[in-house]
């Protein structure tokens, strides 16, 4: 019986692993910007890049002894996107001011692409007349001065609900979760302030969890 299931463990991840390299093989020969030449950089993993080296506390130490070792302008990938580091002010110069416009847009992702009916939101939608059309909306529209102080009252009265609730949670003397209280009150913040009515208790237990 245990050799039995010792022979079905290593057949299940001989088989784990050759699917996980034959996904890994048909993305970079399918990937349109598997023929683009990439800057030197590490060694990737299948699947998920180099996310196993930047997941880190440490993150800036792990960066610095990478372009150490690959250079001032480095590639990552980051799960299906291709990121370039730059640990240099030369290259810093070169992308943020001679050449900021063919770096301005922001990745394609396939999540973005279904939730966002094909990047139409500010957020994702890459740089051009569209994106910049959004971005004068967004100033008019939610960050102008007239707005922030139309929507003053709503942020007041949240905030006397918020002391509220955290004084009646106080009474008892028992700890709570305060954390809670702020995002509950940022939730109601938003709802009134982006459709003119708090959120139900339903809706903002889903958004708490």
């Amino acid at each position: 019986m245990v050799m039995e299931l010792i022979s079905g463990a290593t057949l299940f991840l001989v088989s784990l692993i050759s699917v996980v390299i034959l996904v890994s093989l048909l993305s970079r020969k399918l990937s349109p910007s598997s023929k683009k030449r990439r800057p030197p950089g590490p060694w990737r993993l299948p699947l998920i890049g180099n996310l196993h080296q930047i997941l880190t506390p440490k993150l800036p130490v792990v960066l610095r002894d990478l372009a150490k070792k690959h250079g001032p302008v480095m590639g990552l990938r980051l799960g299906q996107v291709d990121a370039v580091v730059v640990s240099s002010p030369a290259a810093a110069q070169e992308v943020l001011r001679d050449k900021d416009l063919a770096f301005a847009s922001r990745p394609s992702i396939l999540m973005s692409e279904i939730s966002l009916y094909g990047n139409l939101d500010v957020a994702f939608a890459p740089y051009g007349a569209y994106w910049r059309a959004l971005r004068k909306i967004c100033a008019a529209e939610l960050l102008s001065e007239r707005k922030v102080r139309q929507f003053s009252p709503v942020r007041d009265k949240e905030t006397m609900s918020l002391v509220s609730n955290v004084r009646e949670a106080s009474r008892g003397g028992q700890p709570f979760d305060l954390r809670r209280l702020l995002v509950l009150c940022s939730n109601s913040v938003t709802g009134k302030t982006a459709f003119g009515e708090m959120c139900s208790s339903e809706l903002q237990e889903q958004f708490w969890r």
